[in-house]
């Protein structure tokens, strides 16, 4: 996995890629933007034990202000995010471990990724590593459907949802 070394690793250890993963679940983040269209941050949860979970995220590069998103994963001591204002939990399929994901993501070449001009496409990013995963046969059929509908609505931090249909795609480098 050497090509994980361009990543964010936090917490993340060589034994952590055979825990076998329980479930996945989408979460937003809410915006403060007072953009026309404002859209959240999305990332990832694999669930690898009851209160245990890895966190994978396309995220812009703050340090050189670049479009060029970096990928973290970060090994978190809860399944979620205590900050997350929307979630959609996905059922994997049984016997896959952390590796299978993230060999995915590697071999499909999702972990580089150049954002849109305006800073958008986390959305496709996720909905992009989903279908991946879903075709693999890593996650239940119907998981890229679900993701889709989620994705296609903007969650305010009141609660409230408002229809995003157009999914603004960066661009897989």
């Amino acid at each position: 996995m050497d090509r994980l070394q361009s990543w964010t690793l936090t917490r993340f250890t060589e034994d952590d890629l055979s825990k076998p993963i329980d479930a996945t679940r989408l979460v937003a983040y809410g915006n403060a933007s007072t953009d026309l269209n404002p859209t959240n941050m999305w990332a990832i949860f694999l669930q690898v034990e009851e209160t245990s979970s890895f966190r994978l995220e396309m995220v812009h590069n703050e340090v050189t202000d670049s479009a060029i998103g970096i990928m973290t994963l970060d090994h978190k001591s809860y399944y979620g995010s205590y900050n997350s204002i929307h979630n959609l939990d996905l059922s994997v399929k049984n016997g896959f471990t952390l590796r299978s994901f993230l060999d995915s993501i590697l071999v499909n070449r999702r972990d580089k990724f150049r954002f849109t001009a305006t800073g958008e496409g986390c959305r496709h990013w996720v909905q992009t590593v989903i279908s991946d995963w879903e075709g693999a046969g890593l996650m239940e059929k119907g998981s890229t459907q679900k993701a889709q509908d989620t994705l296609s609505f903007y969650h305010p931090m009141d609660s409230s949802s408002e229809s995003r249909p157009i999914i603004v795609q960066g661009t897989f480098i």
